[in-house]
């Protein structure tokens, strides 16, 4: 076993590195190592010592042809940055290709009809796409893996790899040169440093490094700000990490995916994704290039196995292949992806001014059975539709950041599972529906409210055991009756029709104002259903829910010591559940005793027959709860609800609507407590 702990997964270059150790072990030095990742860092399984494989790497290791010569300029300067080394043994390789491009060069300008040398300008545009083809046709097989990896031939336009700028270009940071001049570096310009550069290449260390730019996948030698010990770092390198971290990264090649039945395809490459924007910020003038998923396993793989890994780069969720960070994230905790992985590294890759490629690490997402990530199908078809719109370019900015933020929660709650994680989603979920709702959208656009029901799983799998998501629950719950609707209707503009939810722009029944107090919008939704009731002549107000509020979390509510902010947020999210027919006290929490002025309220509304009507609410949301409360118990006693009980005190006109929005919270047959409950506070007796 040769433990490397200068191969870790924290970086895309480091990751890359080990790859590269790997590679060129098992293809020139021992077929049958095997390797996997333990504690962070990549340990090959080998019948050699770690002294024989510096050995190996120090004085045989045969570098791969990584050359461009669509880049012309830079080819042509390259030629003579490789004169000092090319006559070495260990270089027949990259010799070969060498002279294998001069008759690619010469195919080039006798196919295009040019005369004399070839210039940057004709290896450019449709012509680029022509010149690389030929390279693939005309050159060894050794020098068509680095092609290969760098770009994919499509039809006309060529794409190219995320790790590998813009074909083996990193801004002006030219892949190929950089790499012949580290080759030179290490085994003729300064061959005494090589042994100590590569020993801490590879098992960690300090050694001197050398004056070298490093590109943005390693960008602790980049010269960036705070990349050394003042405001500007220093360019300095260790010239063995570059060449390892290419060498890896040649194992990383794309091919063309076609789905059955389309001619035309599109390009692949292993475990490259489209970006979710999670985990990191980028600046205006950034663009993203998608994510890469580094695969991680902790037994012992051979080459071969890992190679076959890399090119099918297949990960699935459901039954289809993964397209972006967040569906590659359900893949793994679902064990939709195969071979055997316990992991991924996931890293964004962003383009800087001047076509500058920085990767930047968002952190590891562990492959296992996560259940709740199975609850995300149920808004997955209505997400993706969405996802489509924000990718054209009449999408707003708010909406793409609102499904951004939900993508995250996806991969949070992939991450990191447990009701924290769900009750998350929920509220990602819940500002999405909520900016959806309120607009109109163009026709064919996808963007519509999520048409269904939610299952009841959410609920055990988000409930935290707090009164904050037990009040959420409960007010949530209300159902429609009477021709009343559910209490999704109050909460955002929409309607129930044709047996899905859909767009109700300017519906006098949304009541919800965003960023009011939430005692202001749960007495605006107490207020509208009561005057909806009456209407309908219904014999209570229409308050009913399939999950009751225990009254000890009514109690809170109402002395202002819960965080409301999180009622508010999960609210909404919870409406779009749908949870049973029929109520149920069990689970909900203890009874304790709460204010008579609530215990009169909450009984006469809740009680079939009895309901003073709109009135006393109104007067509540007016800051006059002595004469709510006179009407309440003028009615209670008209009703043979009371005999001979006075008035409760009313509370403090500041309350008043704290208690007009705890009216709207089910409490099941808890109602029989609440008189008995106001027994407790009050000298007289309340009986019903």
């Amino acid at each position: 076993m040769i433990r490397l702990d200068g191969c870790r997964p924290t970086s895309l270059a480091s990751y890359m590195k080990g790859m590269g150790v790997f590679r060129v072990t098992a293809e020139q030095k021992d077929s049958g190592v095997r390797a996997f990742w333990e504690r962070d860092r990549l340990v090959l399984e080998t019948n050699y010592s770690r002294d024989e494989l510096v050995d190996f790497l120090l004085s045989k290791y045969e570098p791969s042809p990584v050359i461009s010569p669509w880049s012309y300029g830079t080819y042509v300067k390259r030629v003579d940055l490789d004169e000092p080394i090319k006559g070495l043994p260990r270089m027949g390789r990259y010799v070969a290709a060498v002279k294998s491009t001069e008759r690619v060069l010469q195919a080039f300008r006798e196919s295009e009809g040019l005369d004399g040398e070839v210039t940057k300008e004709d290896i450019s545009g449709e012509a680029k796409a022509r010149f690389l083809r030929l390279c693939r046709n005309m050159w060894p097989d050794s020098a068509v893996e680095w092609l290969d990896a760098a770009a994919v031939l499509m039809p006309g336009k060529p794409s190219f790899h995320p790790m590998f700028g813009t074909g083996g270009n990193d801004g002006h940071f030219d892949m190929s040169i950089n790499f012949i001049t580290r080759l030179r570096m290490v085994f003729a310009d300064k061959p005494s440093a090589s042994g100590r550069w590569l020993d801490t290449a590879l098992f960690g260390g300090d050694a001197e490094l050398a004056k070298l730019r490093t590109p943005g996948h390693d960008p602790r030698g980049s010269g960036r700000p705070n990349s050394g010990s003042g405001y500007t770092g220093r360019d300095v390198s260790n010239p063995w990490e570059y060449i390892l971290m290419l060498e890896g990264m040649l194992m990383f090649g794309g091919g063309i995916s076609r789905r059955t039945g389309r001619r035309a395809g599109r390009s692949t490459f292993p475990f490259v994704v489209a970006s979710t924007k999670a985990g990191y910020a980028t600046a205006a003038d950034e663009k993203d290039h998608g994510e890469i998923w580094l695969p991680l396993w902790g037994r012992p793989a051979s080459y071969g196995e890992t190679r076959l890994v890399l090119r099918e780069g297949r990960a699935s969720y459901g039954n289809k292949r993964v397209r972006t960070g967040a569906d590659f994230a359900l893949a793994a905790s679902r064990l939709g992806v195969e071979r055997g992985l316990e992991g991924f590294r996931r890293f964004g890759v962003l383009e800087r001014k001047g076509k500058a490629y920085l990767s930047v690490d968002m952190g590891q997402v562990s492959v296992g059975d996560v259940p709740q990530a199975g609850l995300v199908s149920d808004i997955w078809t209505w997400y993706e539709q969405i996802l489509s719109f924000t990718r054209g370019g009449k999408a707003p900015q708010s909406l793409k950041m609102a499904v951004r933020e939900l993508e995250g929660r996806v991969i949070n709650l992939c991450g990191n599972p447990g009701p924290r994680a769900v009750q998350s989603l929920l509220v990602g979920l819940g500002r999405l529906e909520r900016m959806v709702s309120t607009r109109t959208w163009p026709d064919g656009s996808g963007v519509v409210p999520f048409p269904g029901w939610l299952s009841a799983d959410w609920l055990d799998a988000a409930n935290d055991g707090t009164a904050e998501f037990r009040l959420a629950a409960a007010a949530a719950s209300i159902h429609g009756t009477g021709g009343v609707g559910y209490v999704r209707e109050n909460l955002e503009e929409v309607r129930w029709e044709g047996g899905c939810w859909v767009a109700a722009p300017g519906s006098g029944s949304c009541v919800w104002r965003e960023g009011a107090p939430l005692a202001d919008n749960l007495g605006r939704i107490c207020i509208r259903r009561t005057i909806k009731g009456t209407a309908a002549e219904l014999d209570a107000p229409p308050l009913g829910g399939w999950l009751p509020a225990p009254l000890g979390d009514v109690e809170a509510f109402l002395a202002g010591v819960l965080d409301e902010s999180k009622i508010a947020d999960l609210l909404l999210p919870l409406s779009m559940m749908r949870v049973g027919d029929t109520e149920d006290d069990a689970g909900m929490g203890t009874q304790i005793p709460v204010p008579a002025a609530y215990a009169l309220m909450k009984a006469v509304y809740d009680t079939p027959g009895v309901s003073p009507g709109v009135a006393p609410l109104k007067l509540l949301e007016a800051g006059r709860p002595a004469d709510a409360l006179g009407m309440a118990w003028s009615r209670a006693r008209a009703s043979g609800m009371l005999d001979g009980l006075a008035i409760p005190n009313g509370p403090p006109a500041s309350v008043a609507e704290r208690l007009l929005g705890s009216i709207v919270f089910p409490v099941g047959r808890g109602r029989k407590a609440l008189l008995e409950a106001a027994m407790l506070r009050e000298p007289a007796r309340v009986v019903e």
